[in-house]
């Protein structure tokens, strides 16, 4: 009953893990294929990544004593391979995912006994969750799980994969774009690498703000100060 203290418990406990929701539609069930929110944390680090390696590349090409065009589309290159990647490991990973919930899942349903469906539970979740599961709520999942379809995988997963793809091109590669705007060489190369180690400081920040050490400031230092040591190696190269 609403507002009793066995409802109160049972909504904690829908809240504490996913695969204790509601009969109706369990996270762990099949239910209507559904893509997960973009997780900033991971595109920002994506990000940050493929600012060094694009940082890199462009470097490379100058010390190698290429025009300002070819020292653009290397950097038009290392942002789109690196974008491509980042899309294509995170449909992987939802495909990994998917896979460990149907074999979850099969293995919950083949359990011969009461201790078997317990043990299968308590190797995905805390054991002191599971072992907090009245008998008669333990009887209501396990009777849940014939009825349930396996989780599939649809086309919200192509469209996530892509807007990852969207969001760490549009992240890494408007740094290059001095390169064609600004006909010095030497001058669009310096403004690229500053506005990279901008953005990798500002990453950082970011990435500090959502970490549990609260250390923002030091992340973003770290971030900025190994772009200016890529940056000033590549300027000692060209020098040489």
């Amino acid at each position: 009953m609403p507002g009793s203290p066995l409802h109160a418990r049972d909504s904690r406990r829908s809240r504490a893990h996913p695969a204790l929701g509601t009969p109706q539609a369990p996270a762990w069930s099949g239910g209507p294929p559904l893509r997960p929110p973009m997780n900033w944390a991971d595109r920002v680090g994506e990000i940050a990544i493929g600012l060094l390696v694009t940082l890199m590349f462009t470097g490379a090409f100058a010390v190698l004593g290429s025009p300002r065009g070819a020292i653009g589309l290397s950097a038009l290159s290392a942002s789109t391979a690196w974008s491509l990647i980042c899309g294509v490991m995170y449909w992987r990973g939802l495909c990994l995912r998917r896979g460990w919930q149907q074999r979850f899942q099969r293995d919950l349903q083949q359990s011969a006994d009461d201790r078997g469906f317990v043990d299968g539970l308590s190797e995905e979740l805390p054991a002191s969750l599971v072992k907090s599961l009245s008998p008669a709520e333990l009887a209501r999942l396990r009777a849940q799980l014939p009825d349930l379809a396996p989780p599939t995988t649809s086309g919200l997963d192509v469209v996530g994969a892509v807007q990852t793809f969207v969001v760490v091109f549009c992240g890494t590669f408007p740094v290059a774009l001095p390169l064609w705007w600004i006909a010095d060489a030497s001058l669009a190369l310096g403004v690229t690498h500053a506005a990279t180690v901008v953005l990798l400081f500002v990453a950082g920040l970011f990435l500090g703000r959502r970490s549990s050490s609260g250390r923002a400031a030091v992340l973003g230092c770290a971030l900025a100060g190994l772009g200016a040591l890529l940056a000033a190696l590549c300027r000692l190269l060209q020098g040489w």
